[in-house]
């Protein structure tokens, strides 16, 4: 969602440093860390799917060995709501997940821009585009598939996350966990905007996200509702 600042590429990220350690400890590290990012968890569509799959194997809860993936509509409802969401003010609009991916994958699935390279060590991070997973129980999840190539060798991961909208204005969303694979990845609450902002960064300058953010300033509340979000706007 569009409650990130662009960062300055010429101000240092802390968040780029702590990154790239990490990176390099999948890369050639034999760390704990290392063996649960090589370790692909599993996708489930629905709460129940994971729950059951839970009574059969609750080790998997243990070493988050799952992640939640939200579907994709087929459907065009998302149109009218986003001209809503664009154009109008003193109004509620409600966005399903499927909603929200289906939204992303026409808007933006021309997206390519490498996240970051370094030339002197020929590494290059590609993100793929988000998916969205929304539970009332589970909260807001989400998932990014990120190829990184270092030395002409490919190496495929995800990203995983969950978070919260804050009430703060404008309203913000704000990570409470975040994975590489099984691998999680601490920070603190402080660097919660700079992860956000990394990952979507290829988005930056894309005018539909452009456009979006500017939208967002209306939005005066977010709710999450079964398997969506009903934003109230300014």
């Amino acid at each position: 969602m569009p409650a990130f600042e662009k960062t300055d590429a010429k101000d240092p990220s802390l968040f780029g440093v702590v990154f790239f350690a990490l990176l390099f400890a999948l890369i050639g590290s034999v760390s704990g860390f290392t063996l649960l990012a090589s370790i692909r968890p599993e996708p489930f569509s629905s709460v129940a799917e994971f729950e059951s799959e839970m009574e059969k194997n609750s080790e998997k809860r243990l070493l988050n060995a799952y992640y939640f993936k939200g579907p994709t509509s087929s459907l065009d409802n998302w149109v009218l709501k986003r001209e809503i969401l664009l154009n109008s003010n003193s109004t509620t609009v409600e966005l399903t997940d499927a909603e929200i991916n289906a939204w992303i994958a026409k808007k933006f699935d021309f997206v390519q821009t490498p996240l970051s390279q370094k030339k002197k060590l020929k590494l290059v991070i590609i993100p793929g585009l988000p998916n969205f997973f929304i539970n009332t129980a589970e909260g807001i999840h989400f998932s990014m598939k990120l190829e990184v190539v270092i030395q002409g060798q490919i190496i495929r991961s995800q990203i995983l996350g969950k978070g919260h909208f804050s009430g703060e204005n404008p309203v913000g969303f704000q990570l409470s966990e975040l994975r590489l694979n099984e691998a999680s990845i601490p920070f603190p609450a402080k660097l919660s905007d700079r992860l956000l902002d990394l990952l979507v960064k290829s988005l930056n300058d894309n005018e539909e996200f452009i456009a979006l953010k500017e939208a967002w300033q209306k939005v005066n509340s977010v709710e999450v509702i079964e398997n969506g979000i009903r934003l109230s706007l300014n």
